[in-house]
């Protein structure tokens, strides 16, 4: 029993530990797909960055020849003085981003063809304040232009902010809308541009370029796991084929005491000259042993005929039992009219550890009763016994459990009988239930249904 529970032990601690591992190798593959992205993205960030940073300083016809900026600001120096409205402002920005945007859009595009990124740009006047009163002349950003993909989520390329102011000067030689030297306007303006990008299909590109990456994740993960289950099936297999090899020994082992009692008190009754109706009974007890034996010799082929057990069965093992306990009075009544489908070694077994536990318990009258009813075939086992508690009646089914009051615990044995029992009528879809009082006796009754 020991090495059985110390190889759970041993199966359960291997299991928990694959487990780990595993999760942690998850995690590690996890963590560095996640830095692997990370890592990507700010390769592609980077790449586009650099190539935007001065692309206006390249391309001059990013502003094109009207679109100078002290026209800008011109135009904001008569909004100052009140000669011009705010929306004539924002309809000037318009009309220039619809001239200027087409055109940067087509470019941005077939820069970042052979990459293909899907690059969004957008410069805006996002501030601009007038000197020395402090006055904010924006409501908002103005666009100066912008690409036909739109920024989700805005990056900075450039930005800067810096004073400019113009005066009447001899000078100036440009012609600002007609408007002679000496009415040329003055101004004196802190300006704040920038100019923001972003990539819309960056996680796309960076999840195709990491495909290599990810496909092999993969092919390692579901190795692992591969591996990982097998070894679990395997140990399991290994488990129940102990659990098996266990039980086997402990069903011999219990189904072994009733025969072997038996023969003993025959044996020494023949040594005092017994009569020859104990020679039959030595048969019956040896066939018994061979029975049980039968399962675990390796060329055992289960038949697939059963032939239903005879009432004389019955009588005989009720006699064994009355030959080798003669202390206890047995009373047997039975009236079969129909028999399930049961194996001889089954009846034996239900029977015997029954009446076994009736005769260890103190049972000194014990009745024993095997009817046909309508529904199946029903057995009852009374004894006088010393009984046990209401409490104790909901685990005396289960494996190995013996009861530990009244010390009941001194009585020898291996807590398997009534486990076998209720296996037995399981099999066959029937009933246990039991009554006890203590000092009092049990009953225990026994439902087996017919096959129909």
């Amino acid at each position: 029993m020991f090495i059985f529970v110390y190889m759970k032990d041993k199966n359960f601690l291997y299991i928990t530990t694959s487990t780990i591992l595993f999760l942690l190798l998850l995690a590690i593959h996890a963590y560095y797909f996640y830095n692997s992205y990370l890592l990507k993205q700010k390769d592609i960030v980077n790449t586009v960055h650099s190539q935007l940073s001065d692309l206006e300083e390249q391309v001059p016809y990013f502003e094109d020849s009207t679109n100078k900026e002290d026209e800008i600001l011109i135009l904001f120096s008569k909004f100052q003085r009140k000669e011009i409205s705010y929306d004539t402002i924002t309809e000037y920005f318009r009309d220039k981003n619809s001239k200027t945007s087409p055109r940067i859009s087509a470019y941005i595009d077939s820069l970042f063809q052979k990459q293909g990124y899907q690059v969004a740009l957008k410069k805006e006047l996002i501030n601009l304040i007038a000197l020395p009163s402090g006055d904010t002349l924006l409501k908002k950003p103005l666009a100066m232009y912008q690409t036909d993909t739109p920024i989700n989520e805005a990056r900075t390329v450039t930005e800067g902010k810096w004073i400019t102011s113009s005066s009447n000067s001899e000078f100036d030689l440009i012609d600002y809308d007609n408007h002679s030297r000496k009415e040329k306007p003055n101004f004196h303006f802190q300006i704040t541009r920038i100019t923001t990008y972003d990539i819309a299909n960056l996680n796309t590109v960076v999840l195709l370029e990491l495909i290599p990456l990810i496909l092999s994740s993969i092919l390692i993960l579901i190795s692992v796991s591969l591996l990982y289950y097998l070894t679990y099936k395997n140990l399991v297999k290994h488990r129940l084929e102990s659990i098996i090899l266990h039980d086997i020994v402990d069903n011999i082992a219990h189904e072994f005491k009733t025969p072997l009692a038996t023969l003993k008190i025959a044996s020494k009754t023949l040594s005092k000259g017994g009569s020859l109706e104990i020679l039959p009974l030595i048969d019956r007890q040896i066939n018994r042993l061979e029975n049980i034996l039968k399962p675990i010799h390796e060329d055992y082929e289960p038949s697939t005929y059963q032939e239903p057990f005879q009432q004389q069965e019955i009588i005989d093992l009720c006699n064994d039992f009355a030959f080798s306990n003669p202390e206890v009075r047995f009373e047997t009544k039975m009236v079969i009219q129909k028999i399930p489908i049961l194996q001889h070694i089954e009846i034996q077994t239900i029977l015997s550890n029954l009446i076994s536990n009736s005769v260890k318990y103190g049972g000194k009258i014990i009745e024993i009763h095997v009817n046909s009813q309508v529904r199946g075939l029903e057995i009852t086992i009374t004894d006088n016994g010393i009984g046990m508690e209401p409490v104790e009646i909901k685990h005396i089914l289960k494996k190995f459990y013996r009861i530990q009051k009244n010390n009941i615990q001194n009585t020898k044995g291996l807590g398997l009988g009534l486990f076998l029992v209720n296996k037995i009528v399981l099999k066959y879809h029937g009933t246990i239930t039991f009554k006890s009082k203590i000092n009092s006796g049990t009953v225990v009754k026994i439902n087996i249904p017919y096959e129909d």
